[in-house]
């Protein structure tokens, strides 16, 4: 297949496609927008590299970490607006450490974990070096506000909120993190010293650092103690947290819980409840649970019950205001599939605002079990790709390979699934590609391997893979922004380069107005501003300041009154 030639803007906003040599896999209504390259000028120095990311907020900024030329230095980096701003960086000297620790340690080293707010903040973990820093203080984590401060939020030494005096925080590297709705959450460890760590999880908010739950608290709803707190939590944008956790010490079922913005701590579903069906009963999370912006969890559920074997025990269900939801269950026919097709072994990969799941699932007939990729929202299940089906915008005899939970796959609030997916044809090489679906249009090509992209004015490469980069971090697989835009990692031929690249699908813009969502401006997008408002979740910050007051409803009425 001939190359294929993709305009990318750098110094404008966003280009159109550019070329389209063999381009009837390409959606030409796409626009794309350079976010960071090898060799780009970025605020300390030019780019050598992504070390790690992207990832996307709800509100469209994106974060990655990345290394500069010529420097033994990386930095966090968020673009936002065709502007790229550093957030901190290795060599830095972090603020909020006890006066007891000499002057001028410094970040050495950045963790595995950091996650960016929609209202701009962001937390990392990152190791410390300096003078007086050893193997028991070298570590913690940091947030940045909205105005660019950092501030501690936990260091690896320091005295455990909420915890026996003489606990500290351990093990800077386990130091899990995340933020949303103005707070920054760290799952992590805390021990006496020469004793077994015991795991917990804080939350900083304001400045002010607590407990939220630890090892051996009372698990309510339950007349037992949490013995084991299993998965990392979540938090979505109204600041409520959630985490899967059990009472059994040998884990052999655990529950949900959550705690509001109202600093409540309640379950959500516990071992024993029924499904929706009413057919069996929770026993366990064998996976972690997904949120959306608003608060829509979804997870895959193991079920027991009378005569509920494999694949039955299986379940993905969506836990949001109106209770639980059950989307797709082991054992239910595929019901655009063939004849006695069902679904075996379902995970899930994503979730929006409405409810709406995109999943994974082997199907079987008879002996033959093939996989796919699917998308349901609790009234109907539909086929997005399935493994061996013609891979649209290819010419004869590329197919789809194996779907797994390893496929990158994202769905954005209006409905729009986004994956990179493996394709396969007898005596070639294996080839990667990059998809789009909808409900309106069906199965769309995007990127294939192949391509030629300019990354940069008269600079063009060429493209070995794209998928979506990690989408809206604090809620995990929830994907793209509200306005239909996703971020891109995009390998290179050349040397294996990346490039992040934002793909604009031409989706209508937001209506913030709009505050519930339905196309209407009416008396329920006042009542919907209100309890964001007072739940002080940053849909409600209208004039974007970090405040909730007086003037964010005085915005709100003006946007209203402009309409969409």
């Amino acid at each position: 297949m001939p190359a294929r030639l993709l305009g990318l803007g750098r110094f404008s906003s966003r280009a159109v496609l550019a070329a389209s040599i063999a381009a009837p896999s390409a959606l030409a209504d796409v626009t794309y927008t350079t976010i960071a390259y090898k060799g780009m000028e970025v605020p300390g120095g030019i780019l050598a590299g992504l070390t790690r990311g992207p990832q996307i907020t709800h509100s469209g900024r994106i974060t990655f970490q990345g290394a500069y030329e010529g420097l033994p230095v990386e930095g966090y980096f968020e673009w936002l607006d065709g502007e790229v701003s550093r957030i901190a960086y290795l060599g830095e000297e972090p603020p909020g450490l006890p006066p007891t620790i000499p002057p001028h340690p410094y970040f050495k080293e950045f963790g595995y974990y950091f996650f960016g707010g929609d209202e701009g903040s962001f937390i990392f973990n990152t190791k410390l070096a300096g003078t007086d820093i050893n193997d028991t203080n070298d570590g913690g984590v940091w947030i940045a506000t909205p105005d660019r401060e950092l501030h501690l939020v936990v260091w690896k030494g320091d005295q455990a909120p909420g915890m026996p005096e003489g606990a500290v925080f351990a093990r800077w590297f386990d130091f899990e993190v995340m933020t949303g709705g103005g707070a920054g959450v760290v799952f992590g460890y805390s021990q006496f010293p020469g004793e077994k760590e015991q795991r917990g999880i804080w939350t900083w908010k304001d400045g002010q650092t607590q407990k939220l739950v630890a090892l051996g608290d009372p698990a309510p709803g339950t007349d037992e103690t949490f013995t084991v707190l299993m998965i990392t939590p979540t938090i979505d944008d109204t600041g409520t947290v959630r985490f899967i956790a059990s009472t059994d010490p040998k884990n052999v079922d655990n529950g949900l819980w959550q705690k509001t913005s109202g600093d409540t701590l309640e379950p959500v579903i516990l071992p024993g409840d029924p499904t929706p069906d009413g057919t069996a009963f929770l026993r366990l999370f064998p996976t972690g649970a997904i949120v959306s912006h608003n608060g829509n969890a979804a997870a895959l559920l193991w079920l027991s019950g009378p005569d509920v074997n494999y694949p039955e025990d299986q379940s993905i269900c969506v836990f949001g205001e109106s209770g639980p939801v059950q989307i797709v269950r082991g054992g239910d026919p595929v019901t655009d599939g063939q004849p006695d097709e069902f679904f075996l072994g379902p995970m899930v990969s994503g979730v929006n605002d409405t409810g709406q799941t995109v999943f994974f699932s082997n199907t079987q007939i008879g002996f033959d079990i093939q996989s796919g990729l699917f998308t349901g929202d609790g009234q109907s299940v539909t086929t997005i790709a399935r493994e061996r089906q013609p891979a649209p915008g290819f010419e004869d005899g590329w197919v789809f390979s194996q779907f797994d939970n390893n496929v990158p796959a994202v769905i954005d609030d209006s409905g729009r699934i986004t994956f990179s997916m493996r394709l396969q044809k007898p005596g070639q090489d294996d080839r990667f590609g990059l998809w789009t679906w909808t409900a309106a249009d069906g199965l769309q090509s995007v990127l294939v391997t192949g391509d030629s992209i300019e990354i940069s004015p008269g600079v063009f490469r060429t493209v070995r893979l794209a998928d979506p980069g990690s989408p809206d971090p604090v809620h995990g697989n929830s994907g793209g922004s509200l306005d239909g835009h996703v971020v891109l990692r995009i390998v290179l031929q050349e040397k294996d380069e990346v490039a992040v690249v934002l793909a604009d699908f031409g989706v209508e813009p937001f209506c913030a107005p709009d505050c519930d969502g339905n196309g209407l401006l009416d008396l329920f997008d006042f009542l919907c501003f209100v309890n964001a408002f007072n739940a002080q979740s940053s849909v409600a910050d209208c004039t974007q300041d970090g405040l909730f007051d007086l003037f964010d409803f005085l915005c709100f009425v003006n946007e209203f009154n402009a309409g969409c």
